[in-house]
């Protein structure tokens, strides 16, 4: 979106007090803490202050995807886009949720500058194994999977595997088994 003083009401609808990416920062995450006819005020992280001058014509670009996994300290974070402010194109808390995976279950999160910071960086994914140690709760595997450490295996926020270490089994939904295999350590057998 191209912004300047001529749309302030437009930016003000959509990015007032959500966080946004500005290509000149790359994975910095800012958040409109201000705005008026004149300029825009942003806030990282760590408290640092830019302002945006809409004298001059700027554009905002935040492509949001509507489901991801991701890694956040010893938990499978996923990121959920909630519909009901689909207007506002920026990360906000009435917008995104963050669930944590841990057990059989994904539970909410609080919405913090922090989380979608974690959400930004590049994420790392792990190998299935990892969550055998005892450093983690639930691993994300890829953006779209993860696992707990108990075994259960999740596509986005949905169950669609067990895994038991004793017999190095996967028990799966069939739809997901050429999908799941790829992330079995070898002597592991899916039975779908």
């Amino acid at each position: 979106m191209k912004i300047s003083s001529e749309n302030y009401e437009d930016i003000k609808r959509y990015y007032y007090r959500t966080f946004i990416k500005l290509k000149e920062t790359e994975d910095i995450i800012w958040l409109v803490k201000d705005l008026n006819p004149a300029q825009v005020k942003l806030v990282d992280v760590h408290e640092n202050e830019v302002f945006i001058d809409l004298s001059e014509e700027y554009e905002i670009e935040y492509a949001i995807p509507a489901r991801t996994v991701f890694q956040r300290g010893s938990a499978a974070f996923c990121l959920v886009r909630n519909p009901a402010k689909q207007y506002m194109r920026g990360l906000s808390k009435e917008n995104t949720m963050f669930m944590r995976l841990a057990g059989r279950q994904f539970t909410p999160m609080s919405f913090d500058i922090n989380a979608v910071q974690d959400f930004v960086n590049k994420p790392v994914y792990n190998k299935l194994l990892d969550v055998r140690d005892d450093e983690y709760d639930s691993v994300a595997l890829s953006p779209n999977l993860s696992i707990s450490s108990e075994g259960h295996m999740f596509a986005g926020l949905s169950r669609v595997g067990k895994i038991s270490w004793a017999k190095k089994e996967l028990h799966c939904d069939p739809l997901f088994k050429n999908i799941l295999v790829k992330f079995l350590p070898e002597g592991y057998r899916v039975k779908a």
